[in-house]
């Protein structure tokens, strides 16, 4: 799989803007598996960081019972606050006095990761729809990487009511030792917390490892089938039980059936499919049907049949 960015990199004072193709190494397949399950209730009790890590550890199920031992390795990163001229900070209120005013954040972040930026509840004291926030990250060797955060407030025709945002600023093999944020708009602006979190890198393509040890294997979406084609089928070869997931959004339309047998798929990550399978060699088949499109061509067939009647009925008169 490919990535394509657009981004803005200043290097040693040079700046390099246009978009830059990444090949991910470490992608996961059409199906894949599970040894864990973890319970929804469990998974939306954790931080923004820790479901990225949970998601690599145990399957999301909304009734799975089983308890794992889960570990997270992201750390929060205590920094140093210096402010411009135009801005003052006092009790998470940030005061902006002057257009374009910036504030530092200056911390020792951790080598082989990923660096984010939290803030939550954030809150614009003023009568502007929408604000632009710029920021900046540098590391140790001198590389700045770009963000934007565009801020919608109550008076924006379409506010959806969003304070808590997470910015990315990618993974870096140098620690990040800075985070500038300069404000475009004068105001004063209060948040609940600030937060800098870095996530290391270092177990990632072990784990992903993991969860392609046992996959789906030669799967036909039966593209050339025109009478199939909301059908996929292949076949799959087990030494333990596992969780199956499969990366179709969840629908009700779906149904699964495992060597023959009508089996139940779960909601699994929120928002796709798994199979709960035992061990030994599965062959899978999966069918989707419009939800109630049967009942609606039984009462499109009933109402033409009354159209037709209605219509001859009243040529006799």
């Amino acid at each position: 799989m490919l990535n394509i960015m657009s981004k803005k990199i200043v290097f040693h004072g040079y700046t390099y803007i246009g978009n830059n193709v990444w090949e991910n190494n470490s992608t996961l397949p059409f199906g894949y598996t599970y040894l864990n399950g973890i319970s929804r209730e469990t998974y939306d009790s954790l931080s923004s960081l820790e479901k990225q890590e949970a998601l690599l550890q145990g399957c999301v199920i909304a009734d799975n019972d089983n308890v794992i031992d889960l570990t997270f390795e992201n750390k929060i990163i205590d920094y140093d606050i210096t402010c411009d001229e135009s801005i003052s900070i006092e009790d998470s209120v940030i005061k902006v006095t002057k257009e374009n005013a910036s504030i530092t954040l200056s911390f020792n972040g951790l080598e082989e990761c990923e660096t984010y930026l939290s803030i939550n509840g954030l809150n614009y004291n003023g009568t502007k729809e929408q604000l632009k926030i710029s920021m900046s990250a540098t590391n140790s060797n001198d590389k700045t990487v770009h963000k934007t955060l565009k801020y919608f407030t109550p008076y924006y025709q379409w506010y959806s009511n969003r304070d808590s945002f997470m910015i990315h600023f990618g993974y870096d093999d140098h620690a990040k030792i800075s985070i500038t944020i300069t404000f475009d708009t004068v105001g004063e602006y209060t948040y609940d917390s600030l937060e800098i979190q870095c996530l290391p890198m270092v177990n990632y393509e072990n784990e992903v490892s993991l969860l392609k040890e046992d996959v789906l294997e030669n799967v036909d979406f039966h593209e050339n089938d025109i009478y199939a084609t909301d059908k996929i089928t292949g076949n799959i070869s087990l030494d333990e039980s596992k969780y199956l997931l499969l990366t179709i959004p969840y629908s009700d339309g779906w149904s699964a059936y495992v060597d023959g047998e009508k089996q139940e798929l779960l909601q699994a990550n929120t928002m796709y499919m798994a199979l709960y399978l035992e061990e030994g060699e599965h062959e899978i088949v999966l069918i989707y049907q419009t939800p109630g499109l049967r009942y609606g061509a039984i009462i499109s067939a009933i109402s033409i049949i009354c159209v037709v009647y209605i219509f001859f009925e009243m040529k006799k008169v």
